[in-house]
């Protein structure tokens, strides 16, 4: 996935945004990335892509907790 298209599902909202890592940098937590991958192969809907993503992003407070 190039980095335009990354971004612009990121903006969409069918990709979890990155977690910063410093002044420049940004990673991806890799459970995050391996349940939207699945999902993308399963062929779900962008209606259901957005709700993966939210409910991952949620998820992100317990990680903290």
């Amino acid at each position: 996935m190039s980095h335009a298209t990354l971004y612009r599902r990121i903006s969409e909202g069918l990709f979890p945004p990155g977690v910063s890592l410093g002044n420049r940098s940004v990673g991806w937590l890799a459970h995050e990335v391996d349940t939207m991958l699945k999902a993308f192969a399963s062929g779900k809907t962008t209606e259901e892509l957005q709700a993966v993503v939210k409910l991952l992003v949620e998820n992100r407070q317990n990680l903290v907790n």
